[in-house]
């Protein structure tokens, strides 16, 4: 396993300009340290600021990690609804009724679906679930266009 050493934090841009430096200060016959040290503390700066950059930049990558994920396991559930939908039919229990879906199962069943949103939030915490109602008729939901509305 290879140990970073201080090295490894600078790319060669940051040792040319150091070694150009130094150069510079020889042919003046000044102490070769004065230079380098203040140019180091500017390469620990940027370095440092770079690594605020970088955090914050994870930071955000996650937050989209997240959304797409969400994104991704709730049309799995609405999958898992629509498979289910012939044999929830069947079934008189399930029949006019809301139902939650997670991890592809039925985890609550209800007349009201916020509250049966409320009472899965209180099961399972704030995760992506698909709540629909059996029916032979399919549910279309209706929005008027942004443009309509003025």
């Amino acid at each position: 396993m290879h140990e970073l050493g201080f090295e490894d934090h600078f790319n060669n841009e940051t040792f040319d300009r150091i070694n150009y430096e130094t150069n510079i200060c020889k042919q003046d016959n000044t102490i070769t340290k004065e230079i380098k040290l203040p140019t180091l503390k500017t390469e620990i700066q940027i370095i440092t600021n770079n690594k605020k950059n970088l955090k914050k930049e994870i930071k955000d990558i996650n937050k989209r990690f997240e959304l797409i994920f969400n994104e991704l396991k709730f049309n799995i559930e609405k999958t898992s609804f629509i498979k289910l939908k012939p044999s929830l039919l069947k079934n008189k229990k399930y029949i006019n009724k809301y139902v939650a879906i997670h991890n592809g199962k039925i985890i609550g069943c209800g007349d009201d679906k916020i509250e049966l949103l409320k009472y899965v939030y209180n099961i399972i915490g704030y995760k992506p679930i698909y709540i629909d109602k059996v029916t032979k008729e399919k549910t279309v939901y209706k929005f008027p266009s942004p443009k309509e509305i003025k």
